[in-house]
């Protein structure tokens, strides 16, 4: 379940959504094929719900301050993400039910769009680059 997690993030990624913590908040819901994702507001904070198509909640997203990043990620990010050549446009975490977390993080530099994916030890993959 994770990697259809990981998709639907991709593929929001490069369809212009942003999870961006000032995002304007509405309830929405979007079907992205397998699962359903379901956005609510939660104390003041826009938070994501992913669902499989019979129901089960499988993951939660939500915006992330970017120095509660691993470090290790932080220091990565620093070395080869590094502003003002990238800015930063999003920032999350997402809970999977497996008891499993990822980072996303977005950057733009320039018109290009870049997609990472970190995991709790701090290690990076870029997913995406886009533009």
């Amino acid at each position: 379940m994770k990697n259809f997690i990981i998709a639907a993030l991709v593929t929001i990624f490069i369809t212009g959504s942003s999870f961006a913590a000032n995002a304007t908040i509405n309830d929405d819901s979007q079907d992205l094929s397998d699962f359903q994702k379901i956005s609510q507001l939660i104390d003041g904070q826009k938070t994501q719900f992913f669902y499989t198509s019979g129901g089960e909640l499988i993951a939660s997203s939500k915006a992330l301050a970017y120095d509660k990043l691993p470090k290790a990620a932080l220091t990565y990010l620093a070395n080869n993400y590094a502003y003002p050549i990238y800015s930063l446009e999003d920032c999350m975490v997402v809970n999977y039910t497996q008891n499993d977390t990822d980072y996303f993080v977005s950057f733009n530099k320039g018109k290009e769009k870049v997609f990472l994916q970190i995991d709790v030890r701090g290690n990076v993959i870029e997913l995406v680059r886009k533009g």
